[in-house]
């Protein structure tokens, strides 16, 4: 497996899958779950409305549970949609357990449909109300254990640093502090 850490549009990538970093509702709502939505459009929003009426879902993405669909009009193939924690909801360090918990899920979801690549967005301090120094371990950590403990046929994982001009500053030590865990961890 190639790990790559890479500044890009998320909804550019060519790989087989992109994540989202889904509202619990399925329905757009903030930065890279918006931008998702916008570059879809139409049909993601119809697919996402019949998925949420399903039995497993009730309406709702609990946290860490994830979801696939089709990518409609862009490079990548489908959309896997997963509920990031927002650290500011927990009281302690659970929020480590879901973060961990959503990369496990995306990454059996991709084994399952049997699709080589991957690209997660990075997730930090914005919406989410993380700290990047941390959730580069536990996002670092987890996908090299899974695939120390699995039998995997994904080829490519990419970490994708939204590269807009305006967010490029912010970005640029997030990439940093990306590319110094996985020193860390992978060597």
């Amino acid at each position: 497996m190639e790990l790559k850490i890479i500044y890009w549009d998320i909804t550019e990538q060519d790989s087989d899958v992109v994540v989202n970093s889904a509202n619990p509702s399925l329905l757009w709502w903030w930065w890279i779950d918006w931008l998702i939505h916008l570059r879809a459009w139409e049909n993601l929003y119809q697919e996402c409305l019949k998925l949420r009426n399903t039995k497993e879902l009730k309406q709702w993405l609990e946290p860490w549970n994830a979801v696939i669909t089709w990518w409609y009009k862009l490079k990548a193939k489908h959309i896997i949609h997963t509920h990031w924690p927002v650290c500011r909801e927990y009281t302690d360090d659970s929020w480590k357990l879901v973060l961990e918990n959503c990369y496990i899920n995306c990454l059996e979801i991709t084994d399952e449909e049997n699709l080589k690549s991957i690209s997660f967005p990075l997730i930090w301090n914005g919406i989410f109300c993380c700290k990047v120094e941390e959730t580069s371990i536990v996002a670092l950590k987890t996908i090299k254990e899974y695939f120390e403990n699995n039998e995997s046929n994904i080829e490519e994982v990419r970490i994708i640093v939204y590269s807009d001009e305006e967010f490029r500053k912010r970005d640029e030590k997030s990439y940093n502090i990306y590319e110094k865990a996985y020193k860390e961890i992978f060597w």
